[in-house]
């Protein structure tokens, strides 16, 4: 995702669902950032992230908060270059609120991108039987194994199958204030990457 958005040094990053900041960390590693903010609405996964951060010496360029990606309070108008948000955005009860935020936030640019990674039902390729196979019966009872409770699994696979298709998905970025510019398909078709630019809205009197 990230060799998607063409970062650059001095780009101020947003992660949104941050969770523990591993995209944020990978960001700044990467990119060799020293602007990067990541958000999430998990007070307990905030503060693991923010020991990470301290544990790499990141502090100084890498900052954690609490909040919501359908009210970015703490962001300022067209004040970020960079996106990201990484199998978060399914969870998110208004996703239209959401992606109008991510515009609002993002600078007027043509080098500011948003990346969005996300799980989708899975369609269309000879392996797709195998793959909802995977996703609907596989992930939990391993997801249940690993961490002694399959209820969060059994969410995630209801979530995934419940999930716009990547059309679906498209249409909808591109109607709240987003121009997809490119998605691809991973794992058969269960992951998507979604990349975006700030629409540009033609001022009354100048439209063709």
């Amino acid at each position: 995702m990230l060799e998607s958005l063409h970062l650059k040094s001095d780009d101020k990053l947003l992660d949104l669902a941050t969770g523990t900041g591993d995209v944020a960390i990978m960001a700044a590693h990467m990119g060799n950032l020293t602007q990067v903010r990541g958000i999430d609405p998990s007070v307990g996964m905030i503060s693991v992230g923010k020991e990470k951060i301290v544990s790499e010496h990141l502090d100084d360029r890498v900052s954690l908060e609490v909040g919501d990606a359908q009210n970015l309070t703490t962001v300022s108008d067209e004040s970020i270059d960079k996106i990201t948000m990484s199998f978060g955005i399914r969870n998110v009860p208004d996703r239209a609120k959401a992606l109008r935020e991510m515009s609002r936030v993002l600078v007027s640019s043509p080098d500011s991108r948003v990346g969005i990674l996300e799980f989708t039902a899975p369609t269309g390729t000879i392996l797709t039987p195998i793959a909802k196979y995977f996703v609907r019966y596989v992930v939990p009872i391993l997801g249940g194994v690993v961490s002694g409770s399959m209820d969060e699994y059994r969410y995630l696979e209801k979530s995934i199958f419940e999930f716009p298709s990547p059309e679906e998905f498209t249409k909808l970025m591109n109607a709240n204030g987003l121009k997809v510019t490119e998605v691809k398909h991973f794992v058969s078709g269960v992951v998507q990457l979604y990349v975006a630019q700030k629409a540009v809205v033609e001022p009354a009197g100048q439209q063709g």
